[in-house]
């Protein structure tokens, strides 16, 4: 079962349980309009009353850690994901300066030899840094994968301590 469906399943429940305590106190005032045991009625209600109060709060801590633990992955996430926009705007500058440095070169080329020379070694060495920052993207982005499901595990841990 994914982390996503246990989730549901927990809130399922818990809404469940909330439905059949909401349909158990409307029984009892329900009884209490049919029978004539008004004081009993009364009492029954307040303490099916209390027990709503009490399942609400219940489903409220477990709302609240799974808040905490959607932000502390949510939170990592966005942290990864700036880190990947400044990977790229760092790539697209040095592709950019090393485009201008091959014009530069090619423009002190003298002869067809010499263009060619300028324009394959532009080429080796643009494909090569192309690929570095391919595998430095890939990399950035399994950090943010990892970092993300660690922060959120960790959430849940500290969350189950308390």
């Amino acid at each position: 079962m994914t982390k996503t469906a246990k989730i549901d399943a927990q809130i399922e429940t818990a809404r469940t349980e909330a439905e059949s305590t909401v349909k158990s106190l409307f029984r009892v005032v329900d009884k209490a309009k049919t029978d004539g045991y008004a004081a009993s009625a009364r009492g029954a209600v307040a303490s099916a009353a209390d027990t709503v109060k009490d399942k609400s709060a219940t489903l409220r801590d477990g709302a609240g850690v799974v808040v905490d633990v959607v932000e502390a992955g949510a939170a990592k996430a966005v942290e990864g994901v700036a880190g990947l926009g400044q990977h790229i705007v760092a790539a697209t500058y040095a592709n950019v300066v090393r485009t201008a440095d091959m014009v530069k070169d090619l423009s002190a080329a003298t002869s067809f030899g010499d263009a060619y020379k300028v324009e394959a070694e532009y080429v080796r060495s643009i494909v090569k840094q192309n690929l570095d920052q391919i595998s430095s993207g890939v990399s950035i982005i399994r950090n943010v994968f990892s970092a993300t499901v660690q922060a959120a595990k960790d959430e849940r841990k500290s969350s189950a301590a308390a």
